[in-house]
């Protein structure tokens, strides 16, 4: 079965639950395939966001991990540089 959806004034795109055959509050991951928007379930995947899956001490400890990854290259600024009257410079 094909459908056509249309965004509203605000760009946002609403769809029946008979459409998904979802409860109410059912969440989907959106990924973009080519010219298609394909929706699954966000419960056949474990893709929640960290602070919903991991415990206190699991979020920590993968924040520990994360900050101790080497940092990206930056260039590196004076005390000079980084005075206030020549930032506008």
């Amino acid at each position: 079965m094909t459908r056509v959806v249309e965004a509203d004034e605000n760009g946002a795109i609403r769809l029946a639950g008979e459409w998904l055959g979802s409860k109410p509050h059912a969440r989907y991951i959106i990924e973009s395939q080519g010219d298609q928007l394909v929706l699954r379930p966000a419960d056949a995947t474990d893709e929640r966001p960290l602070w919903e899956r991991l415990s206190p001490e699991q979020w920590a400890q993968n924040f520990q991990d994360w900050i101790g990854q080497q940092t990206p290259a930056a260039v590196h600024l004076t005390d000079e540089q980084l005075r206030r009257e020549n930032l506008y410079d």
